[in-house]
């Protein structure tokens, strides 16, 4: 659908903010946070820093100073030291307390409402078929995890690993659906078998996030599985096996 209206701002609907109260890169970041929330189809998500600086405008100094500010309002911040990510937990009680904060007593209601209601995700839910298919790719990755884990407890004589599952929800079986649909599980496998390695020998710089769901997640600003193509691409150049 074209775009009829090409100004970035809205004149009408920014005079709602209370500008004695907020300021306008708070207003921005916000409402950046909100559009998300909602692309993404989850409270929580992560991001590279230097991303939003891109999108938004904000330097990351300032940057830093309004997440400070939004986390006494109810957002939850966590940084990750992997390609210098954070992840953001837009929940609705942060919405609603950044509304009553920034925006004029007059407009609080009918924001609050019109921002519940929006809706991004037009997918049709996974067919039974495709979560059956995607549970036993979740399996043999599981599997490929503890693997991974055990080689490196054979390496390892001051530590080792126990057995354990990797974190998934529905998010998890959206996205590795998704991939899915690009690339078989056996490639699939192969770039998790990367991911793996570095998430178990540099665990002290890896994102503090859902890993099944850090691995699949897809770009969509660059319309790119980021993290599965550049773990599949170190498996293709860094990865053998001996002959015989």
């Amino acid at each position: 659908m074209k775009n009829r209206h090409p100004l970035a701002i809205n004149i009408l609907k920014i005079q709602e903010y209370d500008f004695s109260k907020t300021k306008l890169e708070e207003i921005v970041f916000f409402e950046w946070l909100v559009i998300k929330r909602i692309s993404f189809g989850t409270d929580t998500f992560f991001y590279q820093q230097r991303r939003v600086t891109e999108e938004i405008g904000i330097k990351r100094t300032k940057l830093e100073t309004l997440r400070k500010v939004f986390v006494k309002l109810g957002l939850v911040v966590e940084y990750g030291n992997v390609f210098n990510t954070a992840t953001y937990t837009v929940s609705l009680q942060f919405i609603e307390t950044f509304i009553k904060y920034a925006v004029k007593k007059e407009y609080q209601k009918t924001k609050t409402l019109n921002i519940c209601k929006l809706h991004f995700n037009t997918k049709k839910p996974i067919s039974i078929k495709d979560r059956k298919k995607i549970k036993f790719l979740l399996d043999d990755l599981n599997e490929v995890y503890n693997s991974r884990r055990e080689i490196y407890n054979d390496k390892n004589i001051e530590q080792e690993y126990t057995y354990t599952g990797l974190p998934i929800n529905e998010k998890s079986y959206k996205q590795l659906n998704e991939l899915s649909k690009v690339y078989s599980n056996e490639i699939i496998r192969n770039s998790f078998v990367s991911y793996c390695d570095e998430v178990i020998n540099y665990k002290d710089g890896v994102v503090k996030a859902n890993m099944t769901n850090h691995f699949s997640s897809y770009d969509f600003i660059t319309e790119r599985f980021e993290v599965f193509e550049k773990h599949l691409h170190n498996y293709n150049i860094n990865y053998s096996i001996k002959k015989g």
